[in-house]
C-alpha cells in the first residue's frame, strides 16, 4: 500500500513538472517554481527511480510465479503419490481393510491414519493457493508506476536533447557589427567578485558586442570595458542602474551598434534593470534591456513574478527587434514564459535557437546538465539565434552564455505578428 502511495506521489510530482499547469498557477508557486527549475536532474532522476522501481518489482512479479509454479508441481506430485500408497509404511491399502474412528484396520491388524478422514470435504485436493498474492498485487502496481516515472522522466530528457545540450564555441568575426548581424553574451558577476579579465577575454574572443552583467557596479563595468577596448580596439560604452554589488545591473554596448539613450524605469521588485532605445535610426536598432528579478524564493515569489511578467510584456509589446538579456531567474518551462505560448515566434529564447538552450547556467559548481537554465538572451522582431556558447567564468556562481544573433526579414514586429496569424488562421 505505502508502496503504491509513493509511486503515485512520485508519477504525480513528474506530471507537475512535465505538463502546463498555467491554468493552476503551479507553476509560479513555492516550491513547484523550483522544482520544475532544475529539468535536468527530473529527467535523468526519475529515469533512475523508474528503473530502480520497474527492475525491483518485476523481479518480485517473475520469482513469485516460478514458486508458484514449483509449487504447483510438488501438490501434483503429492496427490499422485497419495492414489498408490497411505504414505507411511509403503503398504498398499486394500479395498478389504476397515476405517474405524478415524484409523485404518487392515485384515492382519494393521493399523494406519486414516486421511480421508481429516481432510476437509469441501477443500479441492488439487487446488494450490497462490503463495505471495498480495505482494504481487502490489508489485504490479509499483511497476506500472515505474513505467509512468520512466516515461516522465524520458519525456523531460527528450525535450533537453530538443534545446539543446552541448555548447558550441562563437568566435569573432572581425567585422563590426551592425543591427542585423551582432553578439550579445549575459554574466551574473556574483556581487562583483566574478574575474573581469577572464569576462573581457571571452567577450573579445566571441566578439561580444552587447554584455548584460546583473551584479555588477558600474567601476567593474567600467573596468571590464577599458580591458575589452585595450585589446580588441574599438568603442563602448557603459551604462548601469542600482547601488551596490549585489543591486547593480550593468550594460556594456558596441558602439558599432549605433548611439543609445538610457530610458528611466520605475521601481522594480528585482536588482535593477537598464533600458537601452535607439536614437535617431531607421528602426532596425534593437532595442536593448538588461535584467535581473529576484529568485523565486519563498520571501520573493510575489516580486519574482510580477517582475517577470513585465519582462515579457516588454517583449510581447516590442514594435522593433528587442534584446532582453540576464539572470532572469526563470526557465521557459515556468507559467511566467508559458503564458506567451502562442506569442514565442515573436518573443523566443536565441539560446534555444543556437541549440545551447538546455545547457544549465546556475549553479557553475555542478554538471551543466544538472543545473537550471535561468540565464537568458530573449528576442524578437525577426531575430534569431545563430550560434551559442556556455563558458565558466572564475569567480562567478553562473555560467556566461553568449548567442550570435541575426535578423532574419525587415525586422517589422507587427508584419510578423500579421503573418503568423495569417498561418495560424
Amino acid at each position: 500500500m505505502l508502496g503504491a502511495v509513493g509511486a503515485g506521489a512520485v508519477v504525480l510530482l513528474a506530471l507537475v513538472a512535465l505538463y502546463s499547469l498555467h491554468p493552476l498557477g503551479l507553476h509560479g508557486r513555492f516550491p513547484v517554481a523550483q522544482i520544475i527549475a532544475f529539468k535536468g536532474v527530473l529527467a535523468f532522476g526519475l529515469l533512475a527511480i523508474g528503473l530502480l522501481l520497474g527492475g525491483s518489482a518485476l523481479a518480485v512479479l517473475l520469482l513469485g510465479s516460478r514458486r508458484d509454479r514449483a509449487r504447483a508441481t510438488v501438490g501434483v506430485g503429492e496427490a499422485d503419490d497419495s492414489d498408490d500408497s497411505d504414505g507411511t509404511d509403503g503398504r498398499v491399502v486394500g479395498a478389504d481393510d476397515e476405517s474405524v474412528g478415524g484409523t485404518r484396520v487392515g485384515r492382519n491388524g494393521a493399523v494406519s491414519p486414516d486421511r480421508a478422514s481429516d481432510q476437509d470435504p469441501d477443500q479441492d485436493q488439487d487446488a494450490v493457493p497462490p503463495r505471495f498474492p498480495i505482494r504481487r498485487r502490489a508489485s504490479a502496481v509499483v511497476l506500472a508506476g515505474a513505467i509512468a516515472i520512466a516515461f516522465a522522466g524520458s519525456a523531460h530528457a527528450v525535450s533537453l536533447l530538443d534545446r539543446g545540450m552541448r555548447s558550441g564555441e562563437v568566435t569573432a568575426s572581425g567585422e563590426a557589427a551592425t543591427s542585423s548581424d551582432f553578439t550579445v553574451m549575459t554574466v551574473n558577476m556574483a556581487r562583483s567578485r566574478a574575474d573581469a579579465q577572464a569576462v573581457a577575454d571571452l567577450a573579445v574572443r566571441t566578439g561580444s558586442d552587447v554584455l548584460a552583467m546583473p551584479e555588477t557596479t558600474v567601476e567593474l563595468a567600467g573596468r571590464v570595458r577599458d580591458l575589452i577596448e585595450a585589446s580588441a580596439g574599438g568603442q563602448f560604452e557603459v551604462y548601469s542602474n542600482g547601488e551596490g554589488p549585489t543591486a547593480s545591473t550593468s550594460m556594456i554596448v558596441s558602439a558599432d551598434l549605433g548611439p543609445y539613450e538610457q530610458v528611466a524605469m520605475g521601481p522594480t521588485g528585482g536588482f535593477g534593470r537598464v533600458h537601452l532605445v535607439p536614437i535617431g535610426d531607421d528602426g532596425r536598432q534593437p532595442v536593448l534591456v538588461a535584467a535581473h528579478p529576484p529568485p523565486p524564493v519563498r520571501a520573493n515569489m510575489t516580486e519574482w513574478r510580477a517582475e517577470n511578467i513585465g519582462i515579457v510584456g516588454l517583449c510581447q509589446r516590442a514594435t522593433r527587434p528587442t534584446v532582453i538579456a540576464g539572470d532572469l531567474n526563470m526557465t521557459v518551462d515556468h507559467s511566467v514564459l508559458e503564458s506567451i505560448g502562442d506569442q514565442m515566434s515573436v518573443c523566443r529564447d536565441a539560446g534555444i535557437d543556437a541549440r545551447i538552450g538546455g545547457v544549465g547556467t546556475w549553479p557553475s559548481d555542478v554538471p551543466a546538465w544538472a543545473g537550471t537554465v535561468i540565464d537568458h538572451v530573449l528576442v524578437t522582431g525577426g531575430l534569431r539565434g545563430d550560434v551559442g556558447e556556455v563558458a565558466d567564468i572564475p569567480g562567478s556562481d553562473h555560467r556566461a552564455v553568449v548567442v550570435s544573433l541575426r535578423l532574419n526579414g525587415t525586422g517589422d514586429v507587427e508584419a510578423e505578428r500579421r503573418s503568423r496569424l495569417i498561418d495560424e488562421g
